[in-house]
C-alpha cells in the first residue's frame, strides 16, 4: 500500500497493525504529536466521509493500493477560522439589509445573501471540530455570549429553520424580521470572537 501525505509519499512499514483502521490511528498520533490533524482521507482515487469510515477502517491493507491523506496544521486552522469570522461579519450586515431589499423587490438578493451564509455557516460548523487538536483546553474556554465556541452554532440551527420556513411561505416579514433582528446580532458577536481566536 502506498500512503501519501498531502501529496508526498511517505515510508510507512506495517509493524502489528491488521486493518486501516489501525493504520490511521498510528498516522494520526504522529500527526497529533506535530501539531497536525487528518481533514480528508481517499482510497484508491475515491475519498471517504465521516459517515462512511466504520466499514472502511476495517479493511486489510491488502486490498487497497493507494492512502492519501490531507492535514492542517494548527495555524492553517486558525487562518481558517479567521478568514469565515471575516465572512461572518459581512453575513451581519447583508443580513441587517435583507428587509429593505424585500421592500425594492430585490429578491434574488435576498436568496443570495441568505445562501452564501448558509454555505460559510456549514464551513463554520465543520471547521470547528478542528480546533481541537489545537489544544482542548483553549477551545473549551472560547465564549461567544456566555456559550462555548463549539455549542454556539447550534444557537442559531433553530433561526435557520424559521428562516427557512419564512421564505418556503414567502412571509416576507418574517424574513426580514429574523435575519435584521435575530441573526445578523448573533453573527456579529459571533465574528467578534472568530476574529480574536
Amino acid at each position: 500500500m502506498n500512503i501519501r501525505i498531502n501529496g508526498n509519499d511517505i515510508d510507512y512499514q506495517l509493524d502489528r497493525e491488521e486493518t486501516l483502521g489501525q493504520i490511521l490511528g498510528v498516522l494520526e498520533h504522529e500527526c497529533e504529536k506535530n501539531g497536525m490533524t487528518i481533514t480528508s482521507i481517499s482510497v484508491d482515487g475515491e475519498a471517504f466521509h465521516s459517515a462512511d469510515l466504520d466499514g472502511l477502517f476495517s479493511r486489510s491493507p491488502d486490498d487497497i493500493a493507494t492512502l492519501d491523506l490531507e492535514t492542517m496544521s494548527g495555524p492553517d486552522i486558525i487562518a481558517i477560522i479567521h478568514r469565515i469570522g471575516e465572512r461572518m461579519a459581512a453575513h451581519a450586515e447583508s443580513l441587517i439589509e435583507i428587509p429593505v431589499l424585500l421592500q425594492t423587490g430585490e429578491d434574488s438578493r435576498v436568496m443570495e445573501s441568505i445562501h452564501s451564509f448558509a454555505e460559510d455557516f456549514e464551513s463554520l460548523c465543520q471547521s470547528l471540530p478542528l480546533m481541537k487538536t489545537i489544544s482542548e483546553r483553549d477551545i473549551a474556554a472560547v465564549l461567544v455570549e456566555d456559550i462555548p465556541l463549539e455549542q454556539y452554532p447550534s444557537r442559531l440551527t433553530p433561526m435557520l429553520g424559521e428562516l427557512i420556513e419564512a421564505i418556503k411561505s414567502n412571509d416576507t416579514v418574517l424574513i426580514g424580521d429574523i435575519s435584521e433582528y435575530e441573526l445578523a446580532p448573533k453573527l456579529q458577536s459571533l465574528a467578534s470572537v472568530l476574529a480574536t481566536v
